[in-house]
């Protein structure tokens, strides 16, 4: 991604978004994308393939 803002604090995935769109709107995701990819969060969480849906669910509800 040679030409494009880059951030040292961020994962390749959250520069990938910088590069597409603008500073404030990377930060904006950056606070989701840490909670998406805390383990002690996401393994709270049940994903259920319903073929054209899929369902999430979190401790048993």
């Amino acid at each position: 991604m040679s030409g494009t803002l880059r951030d040292v604090a961020y994962t390749d995935e959250m520069n990938a978004v910088l590069g597409m769109t603008t500073r404030w709107v990377a930060e904006a995701i950056k606070s989701q994308f840490d909670v998406a990819m805390d383990s002690k969060i996401a393994d709270s969480y049940a994903f259920r393939d319903n073929g054209a849906h899929v369902t999430v669910s979190r401790n048993g509800r």
